[in-house]
């Protein structure tokens, strides 16, 4: 899998890889590989739905409710914040 990495450019997540000698002598080879490199080491997933993929359905929803139905992008989105906001505030309040 190292060689592979190496000769088309994939840039693997596990450190473990990372680490090795060919892929290191490869980035002092090629200083550019640096940069992606050093993005690739601090990737995150960038949302976490705290409503158990309520939010992602609807986002997914609005979604085709923009490419199937054609309906405005805006407006789709509007109803699935509306209806996300409704389901967080619900979850926020449980208890009270």
């Amino acid at each position: 899998n190292l060689i592979w990495s190496i000769k088309t450019g994939y840039l693997p997540v596990k450190k473990s890889t990372m680490d090795k000698d060919g892929f290191y002598n490869e980035i002092i080879n090629n200083p550019d590989y640096f940069i992606p490199i050093s993005q690739v080491r601090h990737g995150t997933k960038v949302f976490i739905d705290p409503t158990d993929g309520e939010i992602y359905k609807l986002l997914e929803e609005a979604a085709n409710k923009v490419l199937i139905q054609n309906i405005n992008s805006k407006i789709a989105l509007d109803e699935a914040q509306e209806k996300s906001q409704k389901i967080l505030d619900e979850m926020l309040n449980q208890g009270r």
